[in-house]
């Protein structure tokens, strides 16, 4: 079997050639475009938000599929459409046999231990590194495949080193340790050990330094092309307005919001921001806002009371992280 992969954006043309049977089209964030999407990432809150990747549209031709691969994250995956039929197979690791493909990493052997036919409505998890094979039966298959952020080490390490690297000036500099004379001058001392391993640890024993990391890099935007290419220039008068002749105020599908309260105030992060919330009223808005995609105004307006909270609301408005549906003036 030969696989063929094209990336988009794709003309009419290129459509029209397809054939019959035996391909399918990807959509990555469509829930960033399609608000019914989007809420459909509400039915995973079991599952911290925080965590969700983004939910990706597959739509299959008779036979379609993108062939037998594994995942390093939690899926799951909806039956929107017609019917896909789903092999799940063995254990991979890094070291797992792939085709020699170029742009593809699909597996060399798949072993099936389970196999089901998903109907409309139908999930069907799939832990991380397992096995999988959906192809699609019939006409008009499109599943909803929902996935979560899982970084590797690296990336982790990576990240917070950078932060830790971009907190420290030039003047910080390495010296030596109370004097000790050495028999040899070449050997390095366990002083010398023991002032570096207190140098590189100093950030991974503060906890506070590794909460605010951790908020602002797990809601860090994953399409930033794509992210606030609008933003608004509300005023506190006109914000006050919106909120009185709206219903909802809502969440730009593709900003992620997460919080955590610390003794002192409660850190807001909005993709990749902190925002230090120091009143009751502005946690408690910082909560709600964390809790689902969509707000009541009244709601809002009876917590936005201060100015605090009228400044944080008037932030994320104009940066384009929450919106107000158009509404006609006359």
């Amino acid at each position: 079997q030969t696989w063929e992969l094209t990336h988009g954006p794709l003309d009419d043309h290129h459509f029209d050639a397809l054939p019959e049977h035996d391909w399918t089209l990807l959509v990555q964030a469509i829930d960033h475009w399609v608000p019914e999407i989007a809420e459909l990432r509400d039915y995973f809150n079991f599952i911290p938000n925080w965590r969700i990747d983004d939910v990706m549209a597959s739509y299959a031709s008779d036979g379609g599929s993108v062939g037998p691969h594994y995942d390093n994250y939690d899926v799951f995956l909806v039956q929107g459409l017609g019917q896909r039929h789903w092999k799940v197979g063995q254990y991979c690791q890094a070291d797992t046999p792939l085709l020699d493909h170029e742009q593809l990493k699909l597996l060399r052997n798949f072993e099936t231990t389970d196999e089901w036919t998903l109907n409309p409505g139908d999930i069907l998890y799939v832990p991380p590194r397992f096995a999988h094979w959906g192809v699609g039966q019939g006409e008009d298959c499109m599943t909803y495949s929902v996935g979560f952020k899982a970084p590797s080490h690296a990336e982790i390490l990576s990240d917070f080193c950078d932060n830790q690297i971009n907190n420290l000036n030039d003047q910080q500099r390495y010296e030596d340790p109370e004097f000790i004379q050495q028999s040899n001058p070449g050997a390095i001392s366990e002083q010398a050990i023991d002032q570096i391993q207190a140098l590189l640890t100093s950030g991974l024993n503060d906890s506070k330094v590794i909460s605010e990391w951790f908020g602002r890099y797990m809601t860090q935007p994953k399409y930033t092309h794509l992210h606030h290419e609008e933003t608004d220039d509300f005023s506190e008068e006109s914000l006050a307005e919106r909120l009185i002749k709206n219903d909802c105020l809502y969440r730009n599908p593709s900003s992620r919001f997460a919080f955590q309260a610390q003794s002192a105030y409660t850190s807001l992060f909005v993709d990749g921001e902190t925002y230090k919330c120091t009143s009751d009223a502005a946690a408690t808005l910082a909560q709600l806002l964390c809790a689902t995609q969509q707000y009541n105004c009244v709601d809002i307006g009876l917590i936005s009371n201060t100015d605090e909270c009228k400044t944080l609301l008037l932030t994320l408005i104009n940066q384009g992280c929450l919106f107000f549906d158009e509404i006609d003036d006359d």
